[in-house]
């Protein structure tokens, strides 16, 4: 018996249709699939659950027994092994328990079932004690009565002859099957074996810890030795807690990614290769993966795609990113939060021609229903500025259509360029969503973005989104808004600025005082009003006037360097 843990409901029934036509077309066996749902029958009872629950106005359906969410899929695949001819059968015993009628072979049963359910039911519990007294009979002495009973069942030897794994001393002689029981993945079993006859011993790492173990590794990366590396961790890995159960590999992974970081763009892509001829970096980082692959091992294929894209390697370009993802959302591997954005952000950039293509929006539309299955919120704050930070189109970019608005309420006379429909979309839903106020510093995010983008109505959407949440602007954002006003240098904008928001600056609560990085950034705009502002206050200290005044009341903050401390 084979019992497996599927990540979500969808991945299980994908995971158990796929195993029955690969046994149906490999080995010709037919496997008996109880609580499988074909692949339109998933569909359809998920279409029609969605709708159930848009009828009761609820995005959930609390219903725990609604024919789709089953957990458990029990897959018989049947006789796989027969008995060789004329070899004793012991006959039959009334206590008999398993699956089907009794044979001569060896029948294997596969049990898949999602995380919930397994430790609900707790087959292992259910299964070990039934081992237990199915061979307790066999057990010769009280030697191996008491090994048994301790459940030191790790080794060979610590069985009685009768019931030894096969493979070892003393044959089988429960009807030539072999029953065994355990928990835990053992694939790294062979690899230490051959890795520890390859002349290194356990005393060779009893006096490291990991972090030595990591530099040494990081070294034979640096010097181009990636064997080396993968053997300094795989043999030390029975040693080190952290390295086990595969923990290795995340540790090799780890230190590749930091070794390609901090390599110049050349190095980086001639480390990287071709898909022609492999290189030895790409040959390590793909056996660190192993076959179930895990949360950290998705992240890390995902981040290399990305980086390499960002690097412009023609082998990672948005079709291979597509299949990438497809991949593991298929395999149901569990992706973090990080990693969906890092992807969604690589996905939805636009491309030399300025502009997201309707298939890389396809895409991330998979992935944020990805991410909403996994019970993940994807209308937050940091999605709607990752998407409006990728989809944002350079000022080269934008085209005729897109025409110049100037307005002196709505962009303060600052000529604003149009946003490409998906920015418009982007724009519109992160102001009119029901979410709490965003923070200072995504705010200043956008602001950046759209005074560089010359998205001046946009900009002031932006600034004007904690007012109209009944939030008071801060002396941060002030301070921001007047100095990315200023770096434009246009007069007739700056002059707007500061005769609306200075006058605002003492309406909020608590009032917002001229000091600080707020009167430096005023000052800034004053320059940019009044180019001769300076010499006027040299020349006439006591002279009014609406920009002086303005001056006088911000001069005392500069510190050191203001040039009228002292007068």
């Amino acid at each position: 018996m084979l019992i497996g843990t599927a990540r979500s409901e969808k991945h299980l029934h994908v995971s158990a249709d796929r195993l029955c036509r690969w046994l149906r077309s490999t080995y010709k066996l037919r496997p008996n699939a109880d609580g499988l749902l074909g692949r339109n029958e998933l569909k359809l009872k998920l279409k029609r659950k969605a709708k159930k629950a848009k009828l009761l106005g609820s995005s959930t359906d609390e219903n725990a027994d609604d024919g789709v969410r089953t957990g458990w899929v029990c897959v018989d695949v049947g006789v796989v092994l027969q008995e060789a001819e004329g070899a004793a059968i012991e006959p039959s015993k009334q206590d008999f328990v398993g699956f089907g009628r009794r044979t001569e072979g060896v029948r294997m049963v596969v049990q898949m079932l999602t995380e919930e359910k397994r430790g609900e039911i707790d087959l292992e519990s259910l299964w070990s004690g039934i081992l237990r007294r199915g061979t307790q009979p066999h057990v010769e002495d009280a030697e191996d009565a008491e090994a048994l009973s301790t459940g030191n069942a790790s080794t060979p030897e610590a069985l009685p002859e009768s019931i030894r794994p096969a493979g070892t001393a003393g044959p089988s002689s429960i009807l030539g099957q072999t029953r065994g029981f355990h928990t835990s993945a053992r694939r790294l079993l062979q690899e230490v074996e051959s890795a520890a006859t390859a002349g290194s011993t356990a005393n060779d790492f009893e006096a490291l810890d990991l972090d030595q173990l990591r530099k040494s590794a990081m070294q034979n990366i640096v010097s181009g030795d990636y064997l080396k590396a993968s053997n300094v961790l795989l043999q030390a890995s029975p040693l080190v807690p952290q390295l086990q159960n595969g923990g290795w590999r995340l540790c090799l992974l780890d230190l590749l990614r930091t070794h390609l970081l901090s390599l110049p763009r050349d190095q980086a892509l001639q480390e990287l290769g071709n898909s022609d001829s492999p290189t030895p970096f790409i040959t390590c980082f793909k056996d660190a993966l192993s076959l179930y692959p895990t949360e950290f091992e998705a992240e890390s294929r995902i981040w290399l795609h990305v980086y390499a894209r960002g690097l412009e390697h023609p082998d990672y370009n948005k079709g291979n990113l597509y299949a990438l993802m497809d991949e593991l959302l298929l395999a149901g591997v569990r992706i973090s939060r990080p990693a969906y954005i890092y992807a969604l952000r690589s996905l939805i950039l636009p491309g030399t021609r300025g502009g997201t293509s309707t298939k890389s929006l396809d895409a991330a539309t998979r992935i944020l229903e990805a991410m909403y299955e996994q019970g993940m919120d994807i209308l937050t704050e940091d999605i709607l500025v990752e998407f409006q930070e990728a989809a944002a189109a350079t000022p080269a970019q934008v085209t005729s259509p897109y025409q110049v608005y100037t307005h002196p309420d709505d962009t303060h006379d600052l000529p604003g360029m149009r946003m490409t429909p998906v920015q418009r979309r982007l724009h519109v839903l992160t102001k009119t969503i029901d979410l709490p106020p965003f923070s200072d510093e995504s705010r200043m995010r956008l602001m950046h973005l759209h005074a560089k983008n010359q998205y001046w109505l946009e900009f002031w959407d932006i600034f004007r989104m904690a007012p109209r949440q009944g939030q008071p602007n801060s002396a941060a954002m002030y301070a921001f808004m007047f100095s990315t006003v200023a770096q434009t240098e246009h007069q007739k904008a700056c002059m707007n600025v500061l005769r609306t928001w200075t006058a605002e600056m003492r309406r909020e609560q608590p009032p917002v005082a001229l000091e600080g990085e707020v009167a430096e950034a005023i000052k800034a705009c004053l320059r940019v009003a009044d180019p001769y502002i300076e010499q006027a206050v040299v020349d006439s200290p006591d002279a009014k006037g609406e920009w002086l005044s303005l001056w006088q009341k911000c001069r005392w903050t500069g510190g050191q360097n203001d040039p009228f401390l002292y007068e």
